[in-house]
């Protein structure tokens, strides 16, 4: 990570035992050697480095009438995500970037964990290789300003041990003018804007970004996919609340696009169960997972999980009375188990670090404030007996904002 960093030379120390794992006895123990250690690297002579972060950005567009060597290039180069690609020939990219209205070598963000230049046409290279329609580059130019944002931290999601990854979200007027897909298996749609834009997402975080799997992404499992069709529409038509957008303070007839960092799905099956209230009991409790956490961390303001209703269900709890506040503050109050649960070696670390406010009369709380709850509807109706009620959406236990931007579309 260093020397994709250009700081090859930096003085690493190695703990000798998982910082996680100690108590105070253990961090007594250690912290004499381990400051000894950080002294030393600290004063001691290094030569200087200037190696810089690694080569995975095709530099010229060349000849690429030969489909067989244009793939096996790209294979050779790790310049793609396994999968074929559209060889980013000239006229292609010109094409591309024609609607973003901007010159080609206008940097929109420098994008980790290597600090790659975003530029225009680099951009358009990648969402011509992923499969992109001209007219889909400027949620895709939106998405990577997102992204860029200090307080989404694309440094940690791309680097930590974690299985994160982004998940855009499109509202406004361009998810019909593009045609994006937001009903039935929407995770899984075929439709080519939430499929490409995507995908052009995941090659950008490849070969700007540096993001290279087990060299500077040390995600220990990765995501399904490696984080392709995680591009879609809200379905405002049949949004019984406000949507995502207008929730977060823009207006109805704005598009834009919403970046969250992803850490887990959950399907949720509310057996049977068909009033509102029991379901959103099974959706609170289904949120209820300990894995999900971190429970060492306040929860006031920190992280969130995204709950995303389909239509029938939304609409049947809105008719029922229920606002989209009431299902943030009933999610928040019911999304608990109880503390006997907690294994003892975590235990100590809820108790010991100024986090007691989760644990309210013998339960531990998922989340303290309403506003983490973040409520979406989309997908496919499902009102019905047998039907899927909710996708419950885990964020990354970490202070990682949500952040949304205005697509420049006309």
């Amino acid at each position: 990570m260093a020397t994709n960093l250009g700081i090859p030379d930096t003085p690493l120390v190695v703990l000798p035992a998982d910082i996680e794992t100690w108590g105070e006895d253990a961090a007594r123990r250690h912290v004499g050697q381990v400051l000894d250690k950080v002294a030393l690297g600290l004063t001691q002579n290094r030569s200087v480095n200037q190696a810089g972060p690694l080569e995975t950005v095709p530099r010229e567009l060349g000849d690429f009438r030969n489909v067989k060597t244009v793939q096996e290039l790209f294979r050779e180069k790790q310049w793609t995500d396994g999968l074929p690609i559209i060889a980013p020939t000239e006229d292609l990219v010109q094409a591309m970037m024609a609607t973003a209205k901007k010159p080609p070598q206008e940097i929109v963000a420098s994008l980790a964990p290597q600090w790659g230049a975003a530029t225009i046409e680099k951009l358009a290279v990648n969402a011509v290789m992923a499969g992109c329609r001209p007219e889909y580059f400027p949620v895709v130019v939106a998405a990577v300003e997102a992204m860029a944002e200090p307080a989404f931290n694309l440094q940690l999601h791309s680097t930590c041990t974690s299985s994160t990854t982004p998940l855009f979200i499109v509202n406004g007027p361009v998810r019909k003018a593009l045609e994006m897909d937001s009903g039935f298996g929407v995770f899984g749609s075929t439709a080519r804007p939430n499929a490409t834009i995507g995908r052009a997402l995941r090659l950008i975080r490849l070969n700007i970004g540096g993001q290279v799997a087990g060299h500077t992404d040390m995600s220990t499992f990765g995501f399904p996919g490696g984080g392709n069709n995680l591009c879609i529409a809200e379905d405002e038509g049949r949004h019984p609340w406000e949507p995502l957008h207008v929730q977060r303070g823009f207006r109805a007839e704005d598009s834009t696009v919403t970046v969250f960092g992803a850490d887990g799905f959950q399907d949720v099956h509310h057996t049977r169960v068909v009033t509102p209230r029991g379901v959103l009991t099974i959706i609170a409790h289904s949120v209820a997972w300990m894995g999900s956490r971190a429970f060492h961390v306040d929860p006031r303001d920190v992280g969130y999980i995204v709950v995303i209703l389909n239509p029938d269900h939304a609409r049947k709890m809105a008719d029922s009375g229920f606002s989209l506040r009431d299902v943030q503050l009933f999610l928040r109050d019911n999304a608990r188990f109880p503390v006997e649960y907690v294994p003892e070696e975590s235990l100590w670390r809820l108790e010991r670090w100024g986090n007691r406010s989760r644990i309210v009369d013998g339960y531990v709380y998922m989340a303290a404030a309403p506003e983490q709850f973040v409520v979406l509807v989309s997908g496919g109706p499902g009102g019905g007996s047998s039907g899927q009620p909710a996708l419950v959406i885990h964020g990354n236990p970490q202070d990682w904002k949500m952040v949304t931007k205005k697509i420049e579309y006309s």
